[in-house]
């Protein structure tokens, strides 16, 4: 969160915001607010209250563990390459030819490893809900 605020603080100032505006270095800063911060503390707390509510632990701890990572690292590879993309694109037409696609790709790659992490915890889920499993301690 500290960096969701800092970035936009720094793009609220007169020189930055003149040559960011209405690039994809906006979206860049909403990519790390909402999949890096909201999404993430949202899942914390439905990790933390889903197996008591359901009376079972969750099935598997390297489910858990490959959903937290690749969430962070879909989310951090599409916040760095609109980043990029916005500076690429205020920078003027010349430069943004070359390296648009690129970047472009790699913000694609990076959502679809968000949504490889987010369809883990969908399948997790379904497992904790749908399965026996074993019995979670009462609290």
């Amino acid at each position: 969160m500290t960096v969701w605020i800092a970035g936009f603080a720094v793009l609220s100032t007169r020189g930055v915001s003149a040559r960011l505006r209405f690039t994809e270095a906006e979206q860049a800063l909403g990519v790390l607010g909402w999949h890096g911060f909201l999404t993430l503390s949202l899942l914390a707390a439905l990790y933390y209250l889903l197996p008591r509510v359901a009376r079972r632990e969750w099935p598997s701890s390297a489910l858990v563990s490959a959903h937290l990572w690749l969430s962070v690292l879909g989310a951090a590879v599409v916040a760095v390459a609109l980043a990029l993309l916005g500076w690429q694109r205020a920078a003027g037409p010349e430069d943004l030819a070359a390296a648009a696609p690129a970047l472009a790709a790699a913000a694609a790659l990076g959502f679809a490893v968000l949504l490889v992490g987010h369809l883990a915890f969908a399948g997790h889920l379904a497992l904790l809900l749908l399965s026996p499993g074993r019995a979670g301690r009462d609290e």
